[in-house]
């Protein structure tokens, strides 16, 4: 069964006159989700509404233990309907019992006849948000139908499942007179309980909406930020690279510079020694490149003012 028939009755229905953010609630969740098919945000309902079951009932649990310890150590006026076997150590008119005693008292009636939490104080929207902060325990990256559905996503179809809760207040057959006239059902007047209930599940789905508009929002920011910094990485790699070649640049010619020197300097002193055994500067020369890998008119070059 679809988790949202309500919506697809009222799809094309002129329904939506007395509160036209439905619209715009409705089509911020279907940009949010305009990657995924039906298949895949009906597996993405079917997970949310589970979750947020379970971790509102052993929510609610571990609350109602806390309640139940606080009766037993602070004392309460549930406690006057116990049978006083005991007292109280700092109220001898009040009844004491134990944590035992008063779980099985608040067993036996109904929920709104104390201060106990109850099931709808813990609200969808902060169920789930609460649940993406186990997300150790809930697996919502790996939703079978819907993988790697992301926080927004998952918000986006928890807004959809309250546009429905919504839709079924707001949906009403259309009605023919007896002459035979169509009746809109945005012609006709809604029940004040409908109205408000209606009302009620469109604030929560804009809500939500806002929470997974935030995500996608906060996600942007992140992919920008990740990406400017890779930017920077990058160009600060390949200034260290730059810098690295004319390092290595700078050492090569100021070694080969070095080399040449030196060269230069050995050939002139053998020259000096040597030239008197040579007819002319010439076969000097010749003699030099012998010696050292040089060219016939650098040696040439070297003699000059020797």
């Amino acid at each position: 069964m679809s988790h949202f028939s309500n919506l697809a009755k009222i799809e094309g229905v002129r329904t939506y006159r007395p509160y036209p953010a439905f619209r715009l609630v409705k089509w911020r969740a279907d940009q949010i989700l305009k990657g995924r098919d039906s298949t895949a945000v009906e597996c993405a309902a079917s997970y949310v509404i589970q979750s947020i079951d379970e971790f509102r009932t052993e929510e609610l649990a571990t609350q109602i233990e806390a309640h139940v310890r606080h009766l037993a150590e602070e004392g309460g006026w549930e406690l006057n309907w116990l049978p006083r076997t005991d007292h109280h150590p700092d109220d001898p008119d009040q009844g004491f019992a134990t944590e035992g005693q008063i779980r099985d008292l608040l067993n036996n009636w109904p929920s709104h006849a104390d201060d106990r939490p109850t099931y709808d104080q813990i609200s969808d929207i902060d169920a789930l948000g609460e649940i993406f902060c186990s997300a150790h325990i809930y697996q919502f990256d790996s939703i079978q139908g819907c993988r790697n559905a992301s926080e927004a996503e998952l918000y986006a179809v928890l807004a959809l499942i309250k546009l429905d809760e919504a839709a079924w207040a707001l949906y009403m057959p259309e009605k023919r007179t007896e002459e035979g006239i169509t009746i809109h059902q945005s012609d006709t007047a809604m029940g004040i309980t409908k109205a408000v209930d209606a009302a009620n599940c469109l604030i929560e789905a804009m809500e939500i909406i806002c929470s997974a508009q935030q995500q996608v929002y906060s996600a942007l920011r992140y992919k920008h930020k990740e990406e400017a910094d890779l930017k920077l990485e990058t160009a600060w790699k390949i200034e260290i690279a730059k810098n690295e070649r004319n390092a290595f640049a700078i050492a090569g010619a100021n070694a080969r510079s070095k080399k040449y020197d030196e060269m230069k300097t050995a050939a002139l002193s053998w020259y000096r020694t040597e030239r008197s055994k040579f007819q002319n500067k010439d076969d000097a020369a010749i003699e030099i490149t012998k010696i050292h890998p040089v060219e016939f008119s650098t040696a040439r070059g070297w003699q000059k003012g020797a």
